[in-house]
C-alpha cells in the first residue's frame, strides 16, 4: 500500500512538473512571441478583440497558436507567419494553408495613345509645319512666331503668305493666323478595322469635260459617276484604302437632283449625320466639290502644269462660327488643316492650291470632329486633269493621317 501511494505521488509530481513547464513556456510566448518576425500571444490576444465578428477564424488561430508552442511537429506543419496571415486576413486561403506564396495581382496601367502633333513655323513671308509623335501633350503652342509681320485678314481683305492665299469675302470679324495656329493640329490614331474618314457631295451632280469640245456646251451637270465629282471621291478613296490603311467610307448619295443648292446642304447634313451615328470613329469628313465659272461661251478650266503633266487646281472653303443658327466650334481646326494640306499640295505641285476661302455658313463642315469642302477644279476642267488631282490629293491627305511613316 505504501508503494503504491509513492507511485501515485510519482505521476503527481511529473504532472506537475509538465503543467509548470507548459506554464512557462505560455509565459514567455505571451510576453516576447516565439521569435523576432512572430507576434506574441499578448499581442495576439490584443487583436482578437477586434475579429469578435469572425470568432471561428480567431479562435482557430489562438488553439493553433497554442499548440504550435507545445508541438514541434504541428508548429512545423503551419507555421506562425501563416497563421498571422489567417487571422489578420481573416479568412482560410489555401495557398497560404499549402506553402504557397499568394501571387500580387498587378493592374496593367494602359499606354497612352500616342498622337500626331502639328506645329506650325511662320517666317517674314511663308510657312512650314514640324510633326511630332507623341503620348503627352509636349507643346504647349502649336506656333513659333519668327515674325513681326501682321496674319489679320479683314473682310474684303486678301493674304499672301508663301505658298498661302487666303480671301475672305464674307466673314465680318478679323481673321487671326496666328491667334488660330497657337495651339497644334493633333491628328489621332486611326481604327484600322472601322472607319476613320468620310468622303461625300453635297452636289453630287456637279460634273467636268470629257473632250475640249464639252467646254463649249451648256451642260454642267451629269449623273454619270465617271465625269462628276463622284469620279476624284472614288480615287481619294481608293487610295487611302488600299494603300495608307486608313478605313474611308464614301457616301454617293445624290443630293441636288431636282433641288435647290441650298436645299441640298440640309439634306446631305442628315446623310452624314445617320452615317455618324452609326461609324462614331469618322473624325473627318470631306465634302468635295467643284467650281464653275465661264468665259464667254466656254467653260473655264484653269490648270497648273508640272512634270509634264496636268492638274485641275484646288480650293478650299471653311465656314467659320457666325451662324447663330448653326455653330461651327471646329472652324479653327478645320482651318489649321487646310493650311497643313494647303502646304503639302504646294511642295508635290507648285501652284495646284488655290488657298483657302473664308465663309460664314459652316458648310456641314460642324457634323465631324473635323470637316472640309474642296473644290476640285471648275467645270471646264477635264476628267483627266481632275483625276491628277485627286492622286495627290489622296496622297497628301493619307500621309497626314497615317501613322505608319
Amino acid at each position: 500500500m505504501k508503494k503504491k501511494v509513492i507511485k501515485n505521488k510519482n505521476i503527481i509530481m511529473f504532472l506537475l512538473f509538465v503543467e509548470f513547464v507548459v506554464l512557462c513556456l505560455l509565459v514567455y510566448t505571451y510576453v516576447n512571441g516565439s521569435g523576432d518576425k512572430n507576434i506574441s500571444m499578448k499581442g495576439l490576444l490584443s487583436q482578437t478583440k477586434n475579429l469578435k465578428e469572425d470568432s471561428q477564424i480567431s479562435t482557430k488561430y489562438i488553439n493553433n497558436r497554442l499548440y504550435g508552442v507545445v508541438s514541434p511537429f504541428l508548429k512545423s506543419f503551419i507555421k506562425h507567419e501563416q497563421l498571422v496571415y489567417l487571422c489578420n486576413s481573416k479568412k482560410i486561403d489555401a495557398d497560404i494553408i499549402n506553402n504557397k506564396t499568394p501571387v500580387p495581382q498587378i493592374t496593367k496601367t494602359p499606354e497612352k495613345e500616342k498622337m500626331k502633333y502639328y506645329l506650325f513655323s511662320l517666317g517674314y513671308n511663308s510657312y512650314n509645319t514640324e510633326c511630332y509623335i507623341d503620348s503627352d501633350i509636349s507643346v504647349s503652342t502649336g506656333i513659333k512666331d519668327n515674325t513681326d509681320r501682321n496674319l489679320i485678314v479683314k473682310k474684303g481683305g486678301e493674304l499672301t503668305f508663301g505658298s498661302l492665299r487666303l480671301v475672305n469675302d464674307y466673314v465680318e470679324d478679323p481673321i487671326d493666323i496666328k491667334k488660330i495656329l497657337n495651339t497644334p493640329l493633333i491628328i489621332k490614331p486611326q481604327k484600322a478595322d472601322k472607319p476613320n474618314i468620310l468622303i461625300y457631295h453635297t452636289h453630287t451632280s456637279e460634273g467636268y469635260c470629257l473632250t475640249e469640245e464639252d467646254k463649249l456646251n451648256n451642260v454642267n451637270t451629269s449623273s454619270d459617276t465617271e465625269i462628276n465629282v463622284v469620279k476624284p471621291g472614288n480615287i481619294i478613296t481608293q487610295i487611302l484604302n488600299s494603300k495608307y490603311g486608313i478605313n474611308t467610307l464614301h457616301d454617293v448619295t445624290v443630293h441636288d437632283k431636282g433641288y435647290n443648292h441650298n436645299i441640298a446642304y440640309d439634306l446631305s447634313k442628315k446623310t452624314i449625320s445617320d452615317i455618324l451615328k452609326d461609324n462614331d470613329t469618322i473624325k473627318l469628313s470631306i465634302d468635295i466639290h467643284r467650281d464653275g465659272a465661264n468665259i464667254g461661251n466656254k467653260k473655264f478650266g484653269p490648270i497648273v502644269t508640272y512634270n509634264n503633266k496636268d492638274y485641275a487646281q484646288i480650293m478650299f472653303v471653311i465656314g467659320s462660327d457666325y451662324d447663330i443658327n448653326n455653330a461651327n466650334p471646329n472652324w479653327e481646326e478645320n482651318f489649321k488643316l487646310a493650311m497643313l494640306l494647303n502646304e503639302k499640295l504646294q511642295e508635290k505641285v507648285p501652284g495646284i492650291s488655290k488657298g483657302i476661302s473664308m465663309r460664314r455658313d459652316p458648310y456641314n463642315e460642324n457634323v465631324a470632329e473635323k470637316g472640309l469642302l474642296i473644290e476640285i477644279g471648275f467645270n471646264g476642267n477635264l476628267v483627266s486633269e481632275v483625276s491628277a488631282t485627286a492622286e495627290i490629293l489622296g496622297e497628301v491627305i493619307g500621309e497626314i493621317f497615317s501613322y505608319n511613316q
